[in-house]
């Protein structure tokens, strides 16, 4: 009788392990078959550069930014760049800091065509677009 009760024991234990396996394969299928979801905007850290005027007072810049890339591809490069894309930006911020005086407004305009245009550089290619969420003149 033991020995029936093993073979029977041992075959249970075989179709439950096949069975599971199964289930781990569909599970697997089926996480292939999903996209992943991209997420097209891509936030930055806020970036500050000082300003200095003539008659030694010192403000600050701060300007909030992301991107928006709509290439999955694009965006794991985008992902990879961070941190020279933001050097790229305190470089044109910097810049364009040196030229305020206290009574300069700042013309957004000229502000988002630089930050574009050293995305474009640093990247190497096209489609990645600035969007400016804040600067904020101190």
């Amino acid at each position: 009788m033991k020995r029936r009760e093993f073979i029977r024991t041992t075959v249970g234990l075989g179709l439950v392990a096949q069975w599971a396996a199964q289930g781990a394969q569909a599970v697997a299928g089926e996480a292939k078959n999903e996209k992943k979801q991209v997420v097209p905007y891509i936030p930055f850290k806020p970036i500050n550069c000082f300003t200095s005027d003539r008659g030694g007072k010192r403000g600050v810049i701060t300007v909030q930014l992301g991107l928006d890339v709509t290439d999955p591809k694009m965006i794991d490069m985008v992902n990879l760049y961070v941190p020279r894309l933001r050097d790229a930006y305190s470089t044109k911020l910097e810049t364009y800091a040196l030229t305020l005086t206290k009574d300069s407004v700042i013309d957004m305009d000229y502000l988002t065509k630089q930050l574009q245009l050293a995305t474009d550089q640093t990247l190497k290619k096209t489609g990645a677009r600035v969007l400016l969420g804040s600067v904020i003149a101190n």
